[in-house]
């Protein structure tokens, strides 16, 4: 089940995100981000927060929404997604990006952008082309891989009018 976030997973929330990032070689953001910075970042700044829930009620992945860029810009959105370590492979990703594709346009989307996509992480990439986006843009090294070094972005896309 995937519903919208409250204020009172954020505790959940960032279990995941501070797992999700220690890592250093998915995300962007710091191993070191604060927790109100990582509230900030999941729950302030988007649209909407979504969990996903599993058969026991158990948040084990997380999602946000928002526009891509603000004003001329802001027909297309953007998303990060997070599963908990331990639920990998279980089709969590896939849920909450169908949950996303369907939601995106009730919000006024018309498509959505993937700005930053390591490269190396070839479960997400593959994942997002399964999904139906096209790899649109690469970035040459714009990553700081923690074990891998400088390693390329690439930028992905999907419309939602076709």
């Amino acid at each position: 089940m995937i519903r919208e976030a409250t204020s009172s997973d954020f505790d959940t929330i960032w279990s995941i995100f501070r797992l999700v990032v220690s890592t250093g070689t998915s995300y962007v953001y710091s191993p070191t981000t604060t927790k109100d910075a990582a509230y900030d970042i999941w729950m302030e700044r988007p649209l909407k927060t979504y969990v996903y829930l599993d058969d026991h009620g158990s948040i084990t992945g997380t999602y946000y929404i928002k526009e891509n860029r603000p004003d001329l810009g802001s027909h297309i959105c953007r998303c990060g997604f997070m599963v908990h370590p331990d639920a990998h492979r279980q089709g969590i990703g896939e849920a909450m990006c169908s949950h996303a594709l369907a939601i995106a346009p009730t919000l006024g989307f018309r498509g959505m952008q993937l700005s930053y996509v390591v490269s190396t992480n070839h479960a997400s990439v593959n994942l997002w082309l399964k999904m139906g986006f096209q790899q649109v843009g690469r970035v040459p090294n714009a990553f700081q891989h923690q074990s891998l070094g400088d390693v390329d972005i690439l930028i992905m896309h999907k419309s939602l009018t076709n």
